[in-house]
């Protein structure tokens, strides 16, 4: 017979412990975006399973050896509960290990022997109901197991067994500081599954303990995810700033310097120290997330003086510049600038118009717009379109991902294109 009387403060106390490592992962997954990793829906698994087996146990406490048909009822849940859940907590402790240890683990047949074995599990635990394998209740209300009780315990052993396995199959790649704790995330439910058929109540208590430790393990594995992803956006924003440099850029302004030195030296003298300037300042540029928006301004302004020694007076430039202290994605208003000389002033009939590039300050965010006087964006091919769409949803990804920007596109027919960016002021002061 089972004394639960002296462990129901610790079963109380445990569900309160848990319920908070269950809402703190939760409440990190949701601000993440995690929840669609099998290794953080397992261990969602684990938690929940914890916390109803936890309700279990304390509903067997309340009514074992209780008389009434009421009490008998609530008795039959807590040790049904009791008995399944045990199951589960060794099922999502082996998807667990498949999950974190094997990227592909759905369509490996270890997945498809784990559900077996836990739909078998759950399956003898229903027929247990009916044949009284595992244990019957007393005419006393009493719990009592069956002489068959050990039987029970050998499915989950089978499902822990099958994440040994797993950790064996894959201990080359997984690191060796973090092989050791899956080893224990497994081993201490495994020896707990082993003296619960010799001592009462280990089970719940040894499952909490790698519990925990697994807990550790996923929120090291999303920390690591995350600097990872880090990185990454780090990497394709120095390949679009290197981008930024258009190649037909650079051998437009070369070719406009060669002419230069024949018909004016003095000017294309001054036009190479001016691309050798912007050069640099794209240099600069890598590595820098964000830049003072002067500094933005200031490699722009060379940008389009350089655009000008090509153009000459088919090209006006004009800046109403209303706001300077804030910060914003480096490089990030150059293709814009490029796309309204490009497909907004030279798409004009006479291949001239004007470029505004103004900033203000504007509620809860800084705004910087582009305009052209171009033909407007739906005037355009739809190859030149989908080129733009491309460009713009590199620089739109990139507000976005570094300082939670925004870009905007407003086009009218034969009235010109304007594009803004909006920089959220917590960000861009």
């Amino acid at each position: 017979m089972l004394d639960y009387v002296n462990w129901g403060t610790v079963f109380s106390g445990a569900i309160a412990l848990i319920a908070l490592i269950m809402s703190t992962m939760l409440a990190l997954n949701l601000h993440f975006g995690l929840w669609r990793d099998w290794s953080v829906r397992y261990s969602a698994l684990l938690f929940i399973c914890l916390i109803l087996y936890s309700g279990a146990m304390l509903l067997e406490q309340t009514a074992n050896g209780v008389p009434g048909s009421a009490a008998r009822i609530v008795l039959e849940i807590g040790c049904f509960g009791d008995y399944l859940l045990s199951g589960m907590l060794a099922y999502a402790f082996a998807g667990f290990l498949l999950a974190i240890t094997d990227p592909n683990a759905r369509r490996s047949p270890q997945f498809l022997l784990l559900n077996v074995l836990g739909a078998l599990h759950i399956v003898l635990i229903i027929l247990d109901r009916i044949f009284h394998l595992f244990y019957y209740l007393d005419q006393a209300n009493v719990y009592c197991r069956s002489s068959a009780y050990p039987f029970s315990l050998v499915v989950p052993g089978l499902m822990l067994l099958l994440g040994f396995w797993i950790l064996l199959r894959c201990r080359k790649t997984v690191p060796r500081g973090e092989r050791l704790e899956l080893w224990c995330i497994l081993l201490i439910p495994f020896a707990g599954l082993i003296l619960q058929g010799f001592v009462q109540n280990v089970t719940p208590i040894a499952a909490l303990a790698a519990a925990l430790m697994l807990y550790t393990v996923l929120t090291r594995q999303q920390i690591r995810d995350l600097h990872r992803q880090q990185e990454e956006n780090l990497r394709l924003q120095t390949e679009v700033l290197l981008s930024e440099i258009q190649p037909h850029f650079m051998y437009n302004t070369l070719g406009a310097v060669a002419e230069l030195c024949d018909s004016d030296p003095a000017r294309a003298m001054d036009t190479t120290l001016l691309f050798s300037n912007y050069l640099q300042g794209v240099m600069r540029s890598l590595g820098t997330k964000m830049v003072s928006f002067s500094q933005e301004l200031e490699q722009l302004r060379m940008y389009l003086d350089l655009d000008k020694v090509r153009f000459e007076d088919a090209l006006t430039v004009e800046y109403r510049i209303e706001a300077t202290d804030f910060q914003l994605p480096s490089m990030c208003l150059q293709p814009l600038v490029e796309n309204a000389i490009r497909h907004g002033v030279r798409k004009n009939k006479e291949g001239r118009g004007t470029v505004t590039i103004s900033s203000r300050a504007c509620g809860d965010c800084w705004e910087i717009s582009v305009a052209d006087d171009g033909p407007g964006f739906e005037a355009l091919r739809q190859p030149d379109r989908d080129r733009i769409q491309v460009g713009l949803n590199n620089v739109r990804e990139r507000l976005r991902l570094i300082c939670g920007g925004s870009l905007e596109l407003v086009s009218q027919p034969g009235a010109g294109t304007v594009a803004t960016v909006r920089i959220p002021k917590k960000e861009g002061i």
